[in-house]
């Protein structure tokens, strides 16, 4: 068997540390993992604030009807008044409970979500609050607040893209 020798241009033996693209790539791929924890956590964030306003209008809502069984209303006004005692504040979200001007029934009522800081809702929050709130029998409708311009929806056949934005 022959001995080959290799003649380098340098002596690479005697090197220490990482080259500027070693350094680079771990670099980027740092980034890369931790801009994905970050989305990650923010979405975990977001879907349990989701929760806590829908478990919140689930348990308010059923203590309303509860307390509606009792009670008859001549007009909205009046069912106002009652239904202002429901108002909630979740995680800087204002929930609150009103009955419709239109086919006022005296038994039916709406819910209002709105940030406190007078901002839109998060589009992701407003669309899958619309979808929750559509499961729910006795809430007819949901006002959501965009651009600090009320629009009253109508459950049923909801562009959720036009309401909330995408």
């Amino acid at each position: 068997m022959k001995h080959v020798s290799v003649t380098l241009p340098r002596n690479i033996s005697n090197e220490k540390g990482r080259t500027l693209l070693e350094i680079s790539a771990i670099l980027a791929i740092s980034a890369v993992l931790i801009m994905g924890g970050l989305l990650g956590y923010k979405y975990m964030l977001e879907k349990e604030q989701l929760n806590e306003l829908i478990h919140t209008i689930n348990m308010t809502d059923t203590r309303i009807l509860g307390a509606l069984q009792d009670k008859s209303f001549s007009n909205p006004t009046s069912m106002n008044a009652f239904l202002n005692n429901y108002t909630q504040y979740v995680r800087g979200y204002k929930i609150s409970f009103y009955a419709p001007e239109n086919n006022f029934s005296g038994k039916e009522f709406a819910t209002k979500v709105e940030t406190l800081d007078g901002s839109p809702l998060k589009p992701r929050i407003c669309k899958n609050l619309i979808l929750a709130m559509q499961s729910l029998h006795s809430i007819s409708s949901l006002d959501v607040e965009k651009n600090r311009i009320n629009r009253h929806i109508e459950m049923g056949t909801v562009d959720l893209d036009t309401i909330c934005g995408k």
